[in-house]
């Protein structure tokens, strides 16, 4: 039971996490290999990118969209460096989720994302509240057996050790670059 929250909880943060529409702007990331440590609850989850300028503004833009058909308020502001994101955004199976993001740092070498989200609705076994950590940062040129695009994953439950993916090849779609 444990398990199927966190997978639970990692689902809705991914979900609730990338809750922007098509007018958020973020900087571009340095290309080459990105990792991702995302801590929510007890559980921690490593992610490794590899993108080029092509596959970054693709992901961001199709994440974007999709997340923008769903979200009816969203405002960004930027102050000194610091992007602050909130959103409200109707999911799949009644769930309305809220969210607070704030990102800081320099997209070239390391930044952080704290995701706050609430959601009402859903299954009971939901969390209800989450506290999302991203530090993010770049680890250097695209490692040999990674192409932009690629995405390989630690610590997802249900998933093995260096799951590999890439989500332009998921949706039919050639990888840039």
């Amino acid at each position: 039971m444990r398990m199927e929250t966190i997978a639970l909880a990692l689902t809705a943060a991914a979900i609730a996490a990338p809750a922007f529409g098509d007018e958020i702007n973020l900087p571009a990331r340095k290309p080459g290999e990105w990792q991702i440590v995302m801590s929510i609850a007890s559980h921690q989850v490593t992610t490794d990118q590899c993108i080029d300028a092509d596959t970054d503004k693709e992901m961001m833009q199709s994440s974007f969209a999709k997340a923008g058909e769903k979200c009816s308020n969203i405002s960004q502001s930027n102050n000194g460096g610091t992007i602050t994101i909130d959103a409200t955004c109707a999911l799949n199976g009644g769930i309305t989720a809220k969210s607070h993001t704030v990102i800081t740092g320099d997209f070239q070498s390391a930044y952080t994302v704290d995701i706050v989200s609430d959601m009402t609705g859903g299954p009971a076994q939901m969390p209800k509240h989450s506290e999302i950590k991203q530090n993010v940062s770049w680890v250097g040129a695209c490692p040999a057996g990674m192409k932009p695009g690629d995405i390989t994953m630690q610590g997802v439950p249900g998933l093995p050790p260096g799951f590999k993916i890439n989500p332009a090849l998921l949706q039919g779609t050639k990888p840039p670059g």
